[in-house]
């Protein structure tokens, strides 16, 4: 559903107007953007990249263990007891995972196999998703041997804008996407359980009445 929310107000542009009718398919205004090489609603701006991001590099993962998700390229790798990045998204950065997206919705530790990108207005979040989601960001990799997405590359992206429709519709599905995001860090936090546990029980090291 917000998918299909998504595509209607900012792909289609069919917005309900203050009428309450699709906006485009109505007969709303359009103007030509130079930036997007695409018509967008007469009143809509154009913000790039750097505008609606904060982006920064990975680091190492620490060896520790704790509750908080380690983000490579590939998703979450391990948890960890400690946090480099306050909620963000996390784009794979090299190799066969170059431009693959991700999102925390809680503190996370980003490696250095992926780059940041931290939303300046954190209530724009599930727009800048699927925003993103609909760039294809593995487009923007350079490099001939090794696939690179680099800090440019991805400043040079432009979105469609306006402060209004983007409000409502995060205030639409914001809630839904957090919880979704975090069900499945939840998910994938009692796989690794499951996954660390079951060959000590197969082996007798523990027993499902051990306190480990």
């Amino acid at each position: 559903m917000a998918k299909q929310l998504y595509d209607y107000w900012f792909v289609q542009f069919d917005f309900p107007d203050e009428k309450g009718k699709p906006y485009k398919s109505s007969g709303g205004e359009m103007v030509w953007n130079e930036k997007l090489k695409r018509e967008i609603p007469k009143g809509w701006n154009v913000e790039s990249f750097n505008e609606l991001f904060n982006l920064g590099n990975g680091k190492t993962i620490p060896d520790s263990i704790g509750t908080i998700p380690a983000y490579g390229g590939n998703g979450i790798i391990k948890y960890i007891a400690e946090s480099n990045y306050n909620p963000c998204f996390i784009i794979g950065r090299v190799g066969a995972n170059c431009g693959s997206l991700h999102y925390s919705p809680t503190k996370c530790w980003v490696s250095d196999n992926a780059i940041s990108a931290t939303p300046k207005r954190q209530n724009d979040s599930a727009y800048l998703l699927f925003s993103l989601k609909l760039h294809d960001l593995s487009q923007n990799k350079g490099g001939s041997s090794q696939p690179l997405i680099t800090h440019n590359a991805l400043k040079g992206l432009f979105f469609p804008y306006s402060e209004k429709y983007v409000y409502e519709f995060c205030n639409i599905v914001n809630k839904q996407l957090c919880q979704y995001f975090k069900n499945i860090n939840e998910v994938s936090y009692l796989a690794k359980q499951r996954d660390e546990l079951l060959p000590l029980l197969m082996n007798g090291q523990v027993s499902v009445n051990s306190d480990l």
